[in-house]
């Protein structure tokens, strides 16, 4: 089509804040191509202006400052600090998880943790703080991402998916653009990357 971009990848992702460069990152390090596409002028989101910090249990900083924490006493903080609507199979996982997920996984990318918070609804102080905040971590994450080979397209917003056969075969792009090659390989490694834990 005349006038028209066409952009081909093995995944596509819609939004360049912490989820969305942190998928671009682990679809690269298992041998996929990704572009991300951002509506904004700047990838960040909302993550890039925020605090930056993330719940880490066990971690080297909690540690150093003689606070002894364990994946069980933060999930029965998180528990009764969110009452009914918490999602236990959720939270057992990221607690489980963070630390070499998140925290070791971040650190790699060149992210450095530097303080513990007080935050609301802990019982020991378990807030991990990135030197710089949001900014230093999501520095940090896009320029790895970039480094990996991958790609951001900004001020692209996604306006609809184009489905043939019930598969994703492309998304409509409110700037005269279209994505192609982004059918069931790209649903199917989408989702490898962000595994949800069983029920």
């Amino acid at each position: 089509m005349a006038g028209v971009k066409q952009y081909e990848t093995d995944i596509a992702i819609v939004g360049a804040g912490g989820a969305g460069i942190a998928a671009g990152i682990e679809a690269h390090d298992a041998g996929a191509h990704a572009i991300v596409f951002e509506k904004s002028s700047e990838a960040g989101g909302a993550a890039i202006i925020s605090g930056g910090g993330c719940l880490i249990v066990g971690s080297p900083l909690q540690q150093k400052n003689g606070i002894h924490d364990t994946p069980d006493l933060a999930f029965k903080d998180w528990i009764d600090w969110g009452g009914p609507s918490v999602d236990a199979v959720w939270a057992r996982y990221y607690i489980e998880h963070a630390l070499h997920d998140l925290y070791h996984w971040a650190e790699r990318l060149g992210v450095k943790w530097v303080d513990l918070k007080v935050q609301e609804g802990n019982s020991v102080m378990r807030w991990t703080r990135p030197e710089r905040n949001g900014l230093g971590l999501m520095t940090h994450l896009i320029e790895s991402f970039r480094n990996k080979g991958g790609e951001i397209i900004p001020e692209t917003e996604i306006t609809g998916l184009r489905l043939e056969a019930a598969s994703c075969s492309g998304w409509c792009l409110a700037t005269s653009g279209s994505i192609s090659r982004a059918a069931g390989f790209t649903m199917r490694r989408a989702r490898a990357a962000t595994p949800r834990p069983p029920r």
